[in-house]
């Protein structure tokens, strides 16, 4: 079973475009809990194995669907009550069958062929599955910078330096994954998302017993009701009110 957060409905109203969507108020983003912080070393090297196993999971299914979800990062990942992954914000999100030509995402995780603008497909969401397991691994992103400019251009010299205790399993894998030449990047060669899945770091995992939820979550987020909402930010309501404008400059008018 993939989980997905789920939009209801769409609503127009002048000048605004609404999305009426699911509320977990039981679900953590996992940027906050990104090494798990109350394991042991082993446990958090088996957690981070599991969470990536869920995201090739997210997005074969996704790629079955000519979806490329071009924005994968810590903040747009849930976790659930039952310790199982939940993708969320589709915003850069596209039916592709082909490429498409939109420069986005998010600078660190950007794949070399957006930055070259000579079209992108499927591929940028194995590239961003490299990125993210080196920095759950590391601790840090492969291209990290200050500066944005910065990152495109060591994206683009494609040298990753790996920490000296980087597991050379996982290691092996990222190199597959980070790969500018798209007819050697894992997951868009012949044998697909299966190059992947077979991949050693992997080890011997039951894919059927992971999408069905049968294999026990190594952790879950503490949760004392389905009202819990000790995971989240506190912000105060907003009381601004949107600027007004002109039916004719309405850019939501024909959606």
């Amino acid at each position: 079973m993939i989980d997905f957060y789920i939009l209801y409905q769409n609503i127009y109203k002048e000048g605004s475009y609404l999305l009426i969507q699911e509320t977990k108020k039981n679900l953590k983003i996992m940027k906050h809990n990104f090494m798990g912080h109350k394991c042991n070393f082993k446990l958090q090297y088996q957690y981070i194995q599991l969470q990536n196993n869920l995201r090739v999971c997210m997005f074969e299914y996704l790629h079955g669907k000519n979806i490329v979800y071009r924005d994968l990062k810590p903040e747009n990942i849930l976790i659930g009550a039952d310790g199982y992954l939940k993708l969320t914000d589709f915003g850069f999100a596209k039916y592709c069958d082909s490429r498409t030509y939109t420069l986005c995402g998010t600078p660190e995780y950007l794949a070399p062929e957006i930055l070259l603008n000579k079209g992108h497909g499927k591929p940028v969401d194995w590239w961003c599955l490299g990125i993210l397991i080196y920095e759950m691994i590391a601790g840090i992103d492969p291209f990290n910078d200050e500066d944005p400019m910065s990152i495109y251009q060591k994206i683009l010299k494609g040298k990753v330096k790996f920490p000296r205790n980087f597991d050379k399993n996982a290691k092996s894998l990222v190199k597959h994954l980070l790969v500018a030449d798209l007819t050697k990047r894992y997951g868009n060669l012949k044998g697909g998302v299966n190059d992947i899945k077979t991949h050693r770091w992997f080890g011997d995992m039951d894919w059927d017993a992971l999408l069905q939820k049968k294999m026990p979550a190594i952790y879950k987020p503490p949760i004392k009701g389905k009202n819990d909402t000790s995971n989240y930010g506190s912000y105060p309501d907003s009381t601004e009110l949107p600027k007004a404008i002109k039916s004719s400059d309405d850019p939501f008018i024909n959606w």
